[in-house]
């Protein structure tokens, strides 16, 4: 039986909404903040969303702007949430890197990528993942692979459209699980 979040947020159609997952809404240490649509960049609408403008699950500025079909970002590094952004999704699973990580709740961006969320105590920064091998087309920069979202970033959440007309889709309705700084 699917819960209510992958019933929600199941299709990937452009008239769908976006809405907080039960797992996210449960953790409330966590922040959310409006995302604008319809631009080729993730941008906040407001600044200064890292230290003032950042909302908990059931304020109102929030839920109106969700409700109105707006988007909205998932604040990392709080409540211990970091997110592995993953982007070369493909390239990581031949490497045998995702499958060494721990069952936890999972997102697929609208551009194909995931994001797979955890908890993880003292993790600080961002790190950026790059293959040791392989390069970009430029022949000099390491081939990305994706970022681990932490203190001071965000993701883009669950259920909003992304630019190619897709929705941030809930394929993992699991409980967001727990991992060691090290095993990260």
């Amino acid at each position: 039986m699917e819960s209510n979040n992958i019933k929600n947020l199941r299709t990937g159609s452009s008239t769908a909404r976006a809405e907080i997952p039960d797992q996210l809404k449960r953790n409330d240490k966590l922040r959310y903040i409006l995302i604008r649509k319809d631009e080729k960049k993730k941008l906040p609408v407001e600044k200064e969303w890292q230290i003032k403008r950042n909302y908990a699950a059931n304020e109102p500025k929030l839920r109106g702007w969700i409700r109105g079909g707006g988007n909205y970002g998932v604040l990392t590094g709080l409540g211990s949430l970091v997110v592995f952004d993953a982007d070369e999704v493909e390239h990581l699973n031949q490497l045998g890197v995702l499958k060494k990580l721990p069952e936890t709740f999972t997102v697929r961006t609208g551009g194909g990528g995931l994001h797979f969320y955890y908890y993880c105590k003292g993790l600080q920064k961002k790190i950026v993942l790059s293959d040791p091998v392989l390069m970009e087309e430029d022949g000099t920069t390491p081939l990305h692979l994706g970022e681990i979202q932490a203190k001071g970033e965000f993701v883009i959440g669950p259920g909003s459209l992304h630019r190619t007309g897709k929705r941030y889709e809930i394929i993992n309705d699991a409980e967001i699980a727990e991992i060691e700084y090290e095993q990260l």
